[in-house]
């Protein structure tokens, strides 16, 4: 999986393209961590395009065990892709833990979603 970081005003971006395993999605969450701007960020936006998933909803579903990683804060997943949006749903759905995460297939609806009062 290729991915980058920026700042985007308030919020936190993601842009992820390539194969995506259980076992990198793990790798990426730590590097993401590390990131400056990530702690301090009041929402994330979460960009997936041309993703290859090598994983089943099984092992989406266990990844969601891990919640408590993530920041208390909105995250919008935004892929125009059904399969993406599939999986991701299936993703926050089983997700424990604090964070509110939604997907779109909108970059706008998902930006408006993230500035709304909660």
């Amino acid at each position: 999986m290729d991915y980058s970081f920026a700042q985007r005003g308030p919020y936190f971006e993601i842009r992820a393209i390539g194969r995506l395993t259980k076992a990198e999605v793990l790798d990426f969450w730590d590097v993401m961590e590390r990131q400056p701007g990530y702690a301090e960020a009041r929402g994330m936006i979460v960009v997936l395009h041309a993703l290859w998933w090598e994983m089943n909803k099984q092992e989406v579903e266990e990844l969601a065990t891990m919640g408590e990683r993530f920041r208390p804060v909105r995250w919008a997943f935004i892929t125009q892709e059904d399969l993406s949006f599939g999986l991701v749903e299936a993703f926050t759905s089983a997700l424990r833990g604090p964070a509110m995460m939604r997907v779109f297939k909108d970059e706008s609806e998902a930006v408006a979603w993230l500035s709304a009062d909660p």
